[in-house]
């Protein structure tokens, strides 16, 4: 059974579990990509030969596919090039990603009576002793500055697209991307007297990340300031209708996007849209809010099981007030355009 094939019987099982179609479309590039690193068939891949791919994976470069260098390569060629020109390698996360995608990938094959055994079992990404929190950075009061002084945040032309809202929706309100990218004008509501924005997923075209992720939250009062209500009230469904669906949701323009935007703010690896929702998590941090609210607000799961599974919800007002405590001044005071 060729390669093609069998990954069509993975996912639709995966499918039939629930794991999203971009995610399991994603996965199976990455294992496609990784099969590249060998000639030979993922059937008579050795533990020798698996070995091979594992220190290959250390070495690929990131952002493999939109490097202009790297054009028309393939597999182990890839890499060769990509040493010589000294790109940067993919981070280690990004290799226990890959590792973790190809053990599970192998025991359903197992279990599936495809192959005899895993080839991968055992193999792991170097350890990390970098702190979860150092992995990504949020930014500093420097960084905000010069992202706030863009005329994208002082233009009334952009003060209605996505380069405008999505990033405060974010800094302000600790929206995932794909949460602010996604909304629509009937999610901007009016509960208990409280503007709110409801995280949901009621349509195919929505994506949450978990069950955490759906979730009702009071709208910042620095968006309010800013114009946000009126601007949704504008709107006729999808809020940002210039963000075309893709295979990552109405996300993938946005991280397009900032990827140039970063470069023009002088940010470095570390810092990219995510920053803006670790800013408004430190931020919240800092100022000593329990983390059972500050995990409700952004769409964390509590991790303990008392909180988890018998804890009520907190309500709107007391979300309202920690949310407003977010501090950052150059976002705060921006003029109001709409």
């Amino acid at each position: 059974m060729r390669l093609y094939a069998v990954l069509k019987r993975f996912s639709k099982e995966r499918l039939f579990l629930g794991i999203l179609k971009r995610s399991v479309e994603a996965d199976n590039e990455i294992i496609k990509k990784i099969f590249d690193l060998s000639n030979k068939s993922y059937k008579k891949i050795t533990r020798k030969e698996a070995k091979k791919i594992w220190l290959d994976i250390f070495n690929y470069p990131v952002y493999a596919k939109q490097k202009t260098e790297l054009k028309g390569l393939k597999g182990r060629d890839i890499i060769l090039r990509a040493d010589e020109l000294s790109l940067p390698k993919i981070s280690n996360e990004t290799v226990k990603r890959y590792l973790r995608l190809m053990n599970l990938f192998y025991n359903w094959l197992v279990d599936e009576g495809i192959v005899d055994k895993n080839p991968f079992r055992g193999l792991k990404p170097k350890k990390d002793l970098t702190p979860k929190n150092k992995k990504r950075h949020k930014f500093d009061d420097k960084h905000l500055e010069i992202i706030f002084s863009d005329h994208i945040f002082h233009s009334k032309i952009e003060n209605e697209s996505f380069k405008y809202w999505t990033p405060l929706l974010t800094l302000c309100n600790g929206l995932r991307q794909t949460e602010a990218a996604q909304l629509e004008s009937k999610d901007i509501k009016l509960v208990e007297d409280i503007w709110c924005i409801n995280v949901n997923k009621d349509s195919e075209l929505k994506h949450v990340k978990n069950s955490s992720s759906i979730r009702t939250i009071p709208i910042s009062e620095h968006l309010i300031n800013l114009g946000f209500i009126d601007f949704a009230k504008s709107r006729q469904g999808h809020l940002f209708p210039e963000l075309p669906y893709g295979r990552n949701g109405y996300g993938t323009k946005v991280s397009k996007w900032m990827s140039y935007k970063k470069k023009s703010w002088g940010l470095t690896r570390g810092f990219d849209y995510y920053s803006f929702r670790h800013t408004f998590i430190h931020s919240l941090k800092i100022q000593g809010c329990d983390e059972s609210i500050v995990a409700e607000i952004v769409g964390h799961a509590h991790n303990g099981i008392t909180f988890g599974v018998y804890g009520k919800d907190y309500g709107l007002n007391t979300k309202k007030k920690v949310i407003d405590l977010f501090d950052a001044r150059h976002a705060i005071n921006l003029p109001r355009l709409y």
